[in-house]
């Protein structure tokens, strides 16, 4: 089998460096340590969101076999103030979350065509909900080899 080029792209969920103590792995040290085997290129970036995953996939190695993608909080995040408006109506307050809805749909399907452009195997993770014990992202990664 030819060696496999894994390929992290989105956000801190992958770029966690910055938030592990030190001298405990990050996700791509974990991922490369469980896949020895395996090349592992991290372009992810802590704090980048949907649309930022542009210019990432701009960076990707030719010789990449699986694309893993996970993205979105900071898109939320950057949107956290549409709570701190008034309503006097349920109508008047689901307006504004309706239109941010709305508006991650898009980029994120635009995201999406752009990933798929690339013809690569290529995985999404959403890590927010449901958080199973033991099953951090780089344990899913690694289910996905075996």
């Amino acid at each position: 089998m030819a060696e496999q080029h894994i390929v992290l792209c989105g956000d801190s969920i992958f770029d966690n460096r910055s938030y592990v103590k030190h001298g405990e792995p990050d996700v791509a040290r974990q991922v490369q340590q469980m896949l020895p085997n395996s090349k592992i290129t991290l372009l992810a970036v802590d704090g980048h969101q949907t649309k930022d995953v542009k210019e990432q996939l701009i960076h990707m190695p030719n010789d990449v076999t699986h694309l893993f993608i996970s993205v979105g909080g900071n898109d939320g995040l950057m949107r956290m103030n549409v709570f701190d408006q008034s309503a006097n109506t349920v109508g008047d307050a689901m307006g504004p979350l309706y239109k941010m809805r709305n508006e991650f749909e898009i980029e994120y399907h635009k995201m999406l065509k752009q990933v798929l452009s690339c013809a690569v195997q290529t995985t999404l993770c959403s890590i927010y909900y449901p958080k199973f014990d033991g099953w951090g992202i780089n344990r899913i990664i690694i289910q996905y080899f075996k």
